[in-house]
C-alpha cells in the first residue's frame, strides 16, 4: 500500500469531532448495536438494503463520530431484509443528550429508474447504556419515516412509524487494543477492516471477539531534516504572519517582536484510523554543514544576514541522535509513520504567551511491500503543508512546500525532507497498549506542557568528545523512553536484546555529501524517576499572623457568597470527617472555585538570584492547564514576603490593579457537583512557579484540596501557605520559596430551574 492509499484510507476513516465537552464516566465503555431484522411496509422484495449509522449530539444539533455503512443485504418476501449485524464503538463520555442513530438505506439504480439511495426509516437510542446484557435480548423497536436529517431541523417533529425492527443494544467488553486501534465515536463493523485487528473471515462475528495483529519490533535513528535553500527567510516569512496577527488581535497599534521557542519534530505511527502509538516529540537542533559540523541552539533564530552563504547546508538534528523504539507497529502494510515538524513563537514583551506552528507532515509506510523479513533502509520522505487534512487534527502552515513556482510567497524553491533509518526485524512480538490523546511525551525526557515553555529544559548542548572505551558499546543504544509506552523495564530490555541481535552495526552515509559529526554515544544511566513529588515537602499550612496583616490593610479583591458575606475561613491542617451525604444533598449545585494568588517569598540562598517576576502555570481537576500573566515582585516591609502586582503593556507596574491575581474554576450541574465532591475527598491542584525573564523552573508546590468542602455553609475559604519545592532533585529536595494563595469554594444554586450543561471553563482575572 502507497502513501497515498493510506491517505485515502485515513480520509474515510477520520471522525467528526464533538463540538462540546461533555461528561467523563468512570472508565470508557464498549457499545455494539446487533440489528436483527427489518420488517416495514417500505421495504420491497428483492431490493438491497443497508445500515448507515452515525452519532447525533441533541445539545447542539450535531452530527459527529464516523458514519458506518454496512453490506447491502436484499430483501425476502413480506416485506422483510435480514441483517444479522452488530456495530461497535466506545465512548468515554457519560451524556444522555448523544443519541445513536440508525438508518436504513435502499440502495438505488439509475438503470431501472430507482434513483438514487434514499432513507426508508430510522430510529434512535440514547448512547448512555447502565449495564451489560446478553446479546439474545432482543426487542421490536419501531422506526419512522423520513430522514434522520430533521433532528437539525426541528427536534418537536411529529414523527409517524412505517415498521419496525428488531436489535439489542449493550454495553460490550473488548480487550485493551480495541480501544488503541480505534477512534473514540468510531463506528465499526464486520465489513470493516482495521489495521491492527485480525479478520477471520471464516467467523461472521469475528469482531465481537478480536484478535490481535502481531507487531513488528522496530526503530528509527539519524534523523535529520534537510531543507533546500530559504530556510531563513521561510523563519523571517512565518514570523512577519505571527507579529501581523497579534498586532491585529491587540488592535493594530503595537507590533509584538515574535521570537522563536523551539523547532520540534513529532513522530508517531497510525493506522489509518488512529494513532497506535501517539506522536513523541524529538528537540532539534541546528547545524551549520559550512562550519564543520557545529552545533546551534535549537531556540535561537537563524541569523538572516549570513543565510546567503548557507544555500543548502543547513540541516536540522534530533538532539543527541537518539535511536527511537516504534511501539505497536502492526505487521500490515496500511500502517504509517507519521512526522510533524512545529515551531514555536513566544512573545519577546509577554514570555507567558507562546504559539506552537505546524509547519509540514509526512507519512512513510515501511510495509507497502507487505513484507516482514527484517530490513535496515535509509530513505528519504518529502514534507507536505497546507489546509488539507492531516492526523494532528490541526491547522497547518500556507502550503508552501507544493505550490507551484510561480505562486510561491518565497523568491526560490523550497523544498523540506526528513532523512532517517529504519530498522526492522521482522519478528513479531506482543504490542503494548498506549494512552491516549490526553497525556503528552518529551524526547529527551523533561518536564514540559504545550502552555509553557519549552525552554524549561537545558540550554544549548555542546559536542562532547570521549576516548574509545576497550570495551566495545552495544550495537543498538537504551532504547529512548517516549513517556507514552506503559511496558514494563523488562519488555523494554527483552526488544531491545532482540533488535541487538539482529541489526548488524550501521555504516554512516554522508547525506547529499554533508558530513554531520555524530554525538558520543554516553554510557546509560541508572533508571530514575524522572518527576517526583516530595509530599513531606510540599506539607502545608495557614498563613502567618503578620501575612494576614498585610492582606488585611492592602487593596485586594474581596471575595463574596451570594448574599454578599465573606466566605467562612477553615484551617487548612484540620482532618475532620466529611458528611458525603449532606455535601450530595447541598441545594448549591454550581461551584465556583478561585486560587487568589497574594504573594511570593524566596528564602535566602546564597547561590540563587531573587527573581523580579514570576508566572504560574495550574493544573486543577479535569480542566485544561493554565498559564498566567507576568506578575512583579514587589518588595514589603522586613519580613514580609513578596507581593504580587499587575504590570501594564509596557511592562511597568500596573498602579491602577490592585494587588494578587485570581483564576477562577466553574463547576456546574448536578452530575458534574457529584463528581467534583468525589475528586475534593482526596485530589489536589498542582502549581508550577517560573523565572519570567530567564523562564527557568523555580519549582512546584500542591495545594490540598479536602478543607473546601462546604458543609452545609455558603462559601468557605482557606489562606494557605504552600511550600514551593524543586521536583527536578531525585533526593534531598528543600523549599526554596514560598507561596501564598486563598482558596475559595462559593456555592451558588442552578437558577431559575434550567437544566445546566455539564460544564469545565476557568475564567482568569
Amino acid at each position: 500500500m502507497s502513501v497515498n492509499d493510506w491517505y485515502s484510507l485515513f480520509l474515510a476513516n477520520r471522525p467528526v469531532e464533538m463540538k462540546r465537552s461533555g461528561s467523563i464516566g468512570k472508565k470508557t465503555s464498549c457499545y455494539s448495536m446487533y440489528i436483527s431484522k427489518l420488517k416495514s411496509a417500505q421495504v420491497t422484495e428483492n431490493l438491497r438494503y443497508q445500515i448507515s449509522a452515525f452519532l447525533f449530539d441533541t445539545k447542539t444539533s450535531q452530527m459527529f463520530g464516523r458514519q458506518c455503512r454496512t453490506e447491502w443485504k436484499r430483501a425476502e418476501r413480506d416485506s422483510t431484509c435480514i441483517f444479522n449485524e452488530t456495530l461497535y464503538f466506545y465512548s468515554e463520555i457519560n451524556d444522555r443528550d448523544l443519541l445513536l442513530i440508525i438508518e436504513f438505506v435502499e440502495e438505488g439504480n439509475e438503470h431501472i429508474n430507482l434513483g438514487p439511495a434514499v432513507s426508508v426509516g430510522w430510529f434512535s437510542t440514547s448512547v448512555e447504556k447502565k449495564r451489560a446484557v446478553e446479546i439474545s435480548e432482543n426487542r421490536s423497536v419501531e422506526i419512522f419515516g423520513g430522514t434522520p436529517k430533521l433532528l437539525i431541523f426541528d427536534k418537536e417533529a411529529v414523527l409517524k412509524p412505517v415498521g419496525n425492527v428488531e436489535c439489542s443494544y449493550n454495553i460490550h467488553e473488548m480487550p485493551p487494543f480495541f480501544f488503541q486501534t480505534i477512534p473514540e465515536f468510531c463506528i465499526v463493523c464486520d465489513k470493516d477492516l482495521i489495521p491492527g485487528i485480525l479478520k477471520d473471515c471464516s467467523d461472521d462475528e469475528w469482531l465481537s471477539t478480536p484478535k490481535e495483529m502481531p507487531t513488528i519490533p522496530a526503530a528509527i535513528d539519524a534523523i535529520a531534516i534537510q531543507f533546500k535553500n530559504n530556510v531563513p527567510e521561510l523563519e523571517r516569512q512565518i514570523t512577519n504572519d505571527i507579529e501581523r496577527e497579534w498586532a491585529l488581535k491587540d488592535g493594530g497599534n503595537h507590533k509584538p517582536k515574535a521570537v522563536i521557542m523551539d523547532r520540534k519534530l513529532k513522530i508517531g505511527v497510525h493506522n489509518g484510523y488512529s494513532y497506535v502509538t501517539e506522536p513523541f516529540t524529538v528537540d532539534l537542533e541546528i547545524i551549520n554543514a559550512s562550519s564543520n559540523g557545529t552545533l546551534r541552539s535549537r531556540k535561537k533564530p537563524i541569523d538572516f544576514g549570513k543565510s546567503s552563504n548557507w544555500g543548502e547546508q543547513l540541516v536540522f538534528q534530533a538532539t543527541g541522535n537518539p535511536r527511537l523504539a516504534l511501539r505497536n507497529l502492526y505487521a500490515d502494510p496500511r500502517m504509517a509513520i507519521i512526522f510533524l515538524l512545529e515551531y514555536t513563537f513566544h512573545r519577546e514583551d509577554n514570555q507567558s504567551l507562546n504559539q506552537t506552528i505546524l509547519i509540514g507532515w509526512a507519512a512513510w509506510t515501511p510495509f507497502s511491500d507487505d513484507t516482514y523479513t527484517g530490513k535496515e533502509v535509509e530513505t528519504r520522505v518529502s514534507f507536505v503543508g497546507g489546509p488539507r487534512p492531516n492526523p494532528e487534527g490541526v491547522l497547518c502552515y500556507k502550503n508552501v512546500l507544493n505550490q507551484p513556482d510561480s505562486l510561491k510567497p518565497l523568491s526560490e524553491k523550497l523544498e523540506i525532507f526528513v532523512d532517517f533509518k529504519f530498522y526492522e526485524n521482522g519478528r513479531s512480538v506482543h504490542n503494548t497498549p498506549t494512552p491516549r490523546r490526553s497525556d503528552s511525551a518529551r524526547v529527551p525526557t523533561s518536564r514540559s506542557t504545550e502552555n509553557v515553555h519549552s525552554s524549561r529544559s537545558k540550554g544549548s548542548r555542546a559536542q562532547i568528545e570521549t576516548p574509545k572505551s576497550s570495551v566495545p558499546p552495544e550495537r543498538f543504544p537504551a532504547l529512548v523512553d517516549t513517556g507514552r509506552s506503559t511496558s514494563s523495564i523488562d519488555e523494554l530490555k527483552s526488544i531491545n536484546e532482540e533488535l541487538d541481535r539482529f541489526i548488524e552495526e550501521p555504516t554512516e552515509i554522508p547525506i547529499e555529501e554533508i558530513v554531520v559529526a555524530k554525538k558520543a554515544v554516553e554510557e546509560s544511566l541508572p533508571l530514575t524517576s524522572v518527576y517526583k513529588i516530595p509530599f513531606e515537602d510540599m506539607r502545608t499550612s495557614n498563613f502567618h499572623r503578620s501575612v494576614h496583616s498585610m492582606f488585611a490593610r492592602l487593596n485586594f479583591v474581596q471575595l463574596r457568597d451570594r448574599n454578599g458575606e465573606s466566605p467562612s475561613t477553615d484551617d487548612v491542617t484540620s482532618k475532620s470527617l466529611i458528611d458525603m451525604r449532606r455535601e450530595r444533598l447541598d441545594r448549591l449545585d454550581n461551584a465556583h472555585i478561585y486560587f487568589q494568588f497574594v504573594a511570593f517569598k524566596q528564602l535566602i540562598s546564597l547561590d540563587a538570584v531573587p527573581s523580579k517576576k514570576v508566572f504560574f502555570t495550574i493544573n486543577f481537576y479535569r480542566f485544561p492547564e493554565i498559564t498566567t500573566e507576568s506578575m512583579l515582585l514587589e518588595t514589603m516591609e522586613k519580613g514580609e514576603p513578596n507581593l504580587l502586582k499587575k504590570l501594564d503593556k509596557n511592562g511597568a507596574e500596573d498602579e491602577s490593579a490592585p494587588p494578587g491575581f485570581i483564576a477562577k474554576y466553574v463547576i456546574e450541574g448536578e452530575e458534574s457537583k457529584l463528581d467534583f465532591l468525589d475528586f475534593l475527598a482526596s485530589g489536589h491542584s498542582c502549581i508550577d512557579v517560573w523565572d519570567s525573564d530567564s523562564l527557568i523552573h523555580l519549582g512546584s508546590t500542591i495545594v490540598p484540596l479536602r478543607n473546601l468542602y462546604r458543609r452545609g455553609r455558603e462559601a468557605v475559604q482557606l489562606f494557605i501557605q504552600c511550600p514551593v519545592v524543586d521536583t527536578s532533585l531525585d533526593a534531598g529536595s528543600k523549599a526554596g520559596s514560598v507561596l501564598y494563595l486563598r482558596v475559595a469554594n462559593i456555592g451558588l444554586p442552578s437558577g431559575n430551574g434550567e437544566l445546566f450543561e455539564i460544564k469545565s471553563k476557568y475564567l482568569l482575572n
